[in-house]
């Protein structure tokens, strides 16, 4: 993740932070509080979007390797340039928006 360093809005720092914060004394690699460590089958279908310049992005490739590998169905959708969170500027980007209306296609075919 090293190469994910200056990625903007969450970087290194700033998720060490909220880790800490989440975690308290809690073991890291408990599945309780670390999905990626616990058992991946019998999940819904999922739609994972990450930014290209997202600091958590080699994470969210882990997760929708492991859904699969687990009989899951996943898919990811990457946003070339995007940062995290980058559905939060909808109303000016237009990434943002298409995010946003892709999620929202993706619930009402997965829900009805």
């Amino acid at each position: 993740m090293s190469r994910w360093r200056e990625a903007p809005l969450v970087n290194r720092p700033f998720a060490e932070m909220f880790t800490a914060a989440y975690l308290g004394a809690r073991d890291r690699r408990d599945a309780g509080v670390t999905p990626l460590c616990g058992d991946l089958s019998g999940l819904p279908p999922m739609q994972v979007q990450v930014g290209s310049r997202e600091f958590l992005r080699d994470d969210s490739v882990t997760l929708v390797e492991r859904v699969v590998a687990a009989g899951g169905r996943a898919e990811m959708i990457l946003w070339d340039g995007m940062c995290h969170n980058h559905q939060l500027f909808a109303p000016v980007l237009e990434e943002g928006m298409d995010s946003i209306e892709r999620a929202a296609a993706f619930l009402r075919a997965h829900l009805a």
